[in-house]
């Protein structure tokens, strides 16, 4: 009768309790699997997408043509540099076809507060004949003898901030970053001041 038992127990532990304990192993499993689905489907999503910007660029450089632009407008200036200590800002950059047309495209970039992007500085702009909009842009390397003194706000913008007289464009933004660090320049205060030093308005 024991025997019975003990072999009505072995089956009941195979039979029964067995097959709830895979299915309860399968359940546990089946939010890790599809974590794991979801997260090869990103990163081939990623993958794709850098290939196709990298056969992108390719294209452009292989059948695009180039022109000359400038920087007309310096916008979205971050108030803060981020982890590699750079500063991002967005351009409209305009530039003329050997066509004769004019074309305005914007161009985001970071920059260290040594190099900052200002009104004027010119750029090579290559894009597809079919569409003048699709393009690559290198900008042309700021250097000191390129930097220009800030022009006068206009009586209807709002009263400069009092920075101190330092010689230097990049000395003057990182000037203003140490004034905003210590406390002396609000984040309005050092975004206003910085917008009129890297792009002062006409």
């Amino acid at each position: 009768m024991d025997r019975l038992a003990r072999r009505g127990g072995a089956v009941r532990g195979r039979d029964g309790a067995g097959w709830p304990a895979a299915a309860l192993a399968l359940t546990a499993a089946g939010p890790a699997v599809a974590t794991g689905r979801a997260d090869r489907h990103r990163r081939l999503g990623r993958l794709t997408r850098e290939r196709n910007a990298a056969l992108h660029r390719v294209r452009i450089r292989q059948e695009g043509e180039s022109a000359r632009g400038a920087v007309v407008e310096v916008a979205d200036l971050s108030d803060e540099p981020d982890y590699r200590g750079l500063y991002s800002a967005r351009l409209r950059i305009r530039y003329t076809t050997a066509a004769g047309t004019d074309h305005t495209v914007r161009h985001d970039t970071d920059f260290s507060v040594h190099r900052p992007p200002r009104v004027g500085l010119g750029a090579t702009v290559r894009f597809l004949p079919e569409d003048p909009t699709d393009t690559e842009i290198a900008l042309d390397p700021v250097t000191a003898a390129a930097e220009a003194p800030p022009a006068p706000a206009p009586a209807s913008a709002p009263a400069p901030v009092d920075v101190p007289a330092v010689p230097g464009l990049p000395a003057q933004l990182e000037h203003l970053h140490h004034l905003h660090l210590d406390g002396a320049l609000t984040a309005e205060e050092f975004a206003l001041a910085k917008r009129q030093l890297i792009a002062p308005p006409d």
